[in-house]
């Protein structure tokens, strides 16, 4: 699940993604968060053996390597499918780059922000075609009267619905009411089964996966940083399932049997969980990109889900 790529092979990546959007009639405009992260990515190298390592507000270093990791790595989704036919359906959506006050899918962004959610769609739909849908619809970012799943795709001949919500709370009521949201959509629709797809992008702890260790001496901050990838992924899905287990605790088994009593709506969710983690590398460490799905069951889940879920996680890993 570990991703790591030279600052040169980013900037490479960077170049591709400017001409997939010059090729479909976008630019990058002038005084975007879109332009602002571009350039930091140009100029990542330089930083990197410059300022970064004289800072020493290392709590601000850490959201920058990971506004930096999420940006390279939602860029590469969208390269990755760029010469697939069902690219064109993603138009709309690319068009909101330039509104989004935050565009990766690793940084927090507040609940205003509707266009990060909307890329967040974006994000899952780029995931779909590269794992190899016959098809795929979006709903209208823009105008959107949620009677529809957010994404409509089909695999081996099933069309399949998600429901994409962006969690902006661990509030229990919060949760409940966000995966009823995406239920009701998956039932209103034409699709065969459906289920809700979670980011928890802005719930998760990341102090939990990049802990900031405070000196006793002189009350400096400094990094922790994990042996290798499977502590923080371990951490990850401890978070998260901590993060559900009083929502079920909540409802109950009656609340959540009436939820998925739909058999087109799957009883789980899939979570998205992206996490950045430093990984211990000779005597110091290297930022690592860690992201998951992880398949959160409320009741048993068919085969078919179980496949297509080991699908979009293999190419939620791949960065190119």
């Amino acid at each position: 699940m570990q991703d790591t790529h030279t600052y040169e092979e980013l900037q490479e990546l960077l170049f591709r993604f400017e001409s997939v959007l010059q090729s479909n009639g976008v630019r990058i405009e002038a005084g975007s968060s879109l332009e602002r992260v571009s350039l930091q990515v140009m100029s990542m190298l330089e930083k990197y053996e410059t300022e970064i390592q004289k800072q020493k507000d290392r709590v601000a270093i850490r959201d920058y390597f990971m506004e930096y990791m999420g940006y390279s790595d939602f860029i590469g989704k969208i390269v990755n499918c760029s010469e697939s036919e069902h690219f064109e359906k993603l138009m709309p959506h690319l068009r909101l780059l330039n509104r989004a006050k935050v565009v990766d899918q690793h940084s927090k962004s507040l609940s205003t922000d509707q266009i990060n959610n909307k890329l967040f769609e974006l994000f899952v739909a780029c995931l779909c075609i590269s794992a190899g849908c016959e098809s795929i619809d979006l709903d209208d970012p823009e105008s959107s009267k949620g009677d529809n799943p957010d994404i409509m795709a089909s695999f081996e001949g099933v069309m399949w619905g998600f429901g994409c919500k962006a969690l902006q709370s661990d509030n229990h009521l919060t949760i409940f009411n966000n995966l009823e949201s995406a239920v009701d959509q998956i039932k209103r629709s034409r699709s065969a089964i459906g289920i809700p797809v979670l980011s928890m992008k802005n719930v998760l702890d990341r102090n939990k996966f990049w802990p900031i260790l405070y000196s006793p001496i002189n009350g400096e901050a400094q990094f922790g940083a994990f042996l290798d990838t499977s502590s923080p992924c371990e951490l990850a899905i401890k978070n998260a399932t901590e993060i559900f287990r009083p929502v079920v605790e909540q409802f109950g088994s009656s609340g959540f049997s009436n939820l998925f009593q739909d058999p087109r709506v799957e009883g789980a969710c899939l979570l998205y969980l992206p996490i950045a983690s430093p990984i211990v590398h000779g005597s110091s460490f290297a930022p690592a990109r860690i992201n998951l799905f992880y398949l959160m069951r409320f009741f048993d889940v068919g085969r078919g889900t179980e496949i297509l879920f080991q699908r979009l996680n293999h190419h939620l890993q791949v960065l190119r």
